[in-house]
């Protein structure tokens, strides 16, 4: 009877441990997922800005478009003296720059650091001249969350 007792009492500890780590393992493979995920976005920021900042003809190539087509950098060109192929190089720079800032909203929510990142970007003219061309409702270029807590964080910038 007492040895029956001990082996009821051991199936149901291995059952337990077998649940236990079921869910560490369920766990861990979200915990992966949302690492991969964070990857990935990252990796697509890259390789959109990389593929025209690491290019020698690609601005070449756009100036000339934007040539017949119209300049729509025309604010960086003006006030910094910018030819347009380096004024859309720098664009696609700070594009990188605010996608590594969406991809830590979307992962880690909002907090206090990255709010006064966005406000210390914020307060240089460069970004402000970015952030006039992207963040506004009928520019769906980043998410929009990401979109409002950008324009809530910084309405009180100058």
């Amino acid at each position: 009877m007492r040895i029956r007792i001990w082996v009821d009492i051991a199936e149901i500890t291995a059952s337990l441990a077998v649940v236990a780590t079921l869910g560490l393992l369920v766990v861990q493979i979200n915990q992966s997922n949302d690492i991969e995920q964070r990857q990935a976005v990252l990796r697509q920021a890259q390789w959109d800005a990389e593929m025209f900042l690491l290019s020698n003809e690609l601005p070449s190539i756009l100036s000339k478009i934007k040539a017949v087509d119209g300049y729509d950098l025309q604010p960086w060109m003006e006030r910094y003296e910018l030819s347009y192929a380096e004024a859309a190089s720098w664009n696609r720079w700070l594009t990188l720059m605010w996608r590594g800032s969406e991809l830590d909203y979307m992962m880690n929510g909002p907090s206090n650091r990255l709010e006064q990142a966005i406000r210390n970007a914020a307060n240089w003219p460069d970004q402000q001249l970015y952030m006039q061309g992207t963040f506004f409702p009928e520019t769906p270029f980043f998410s929009d969350q990401f979109t409002d807590y950008v324009l809530s964080a910084t309405k009180e910038v100058p």
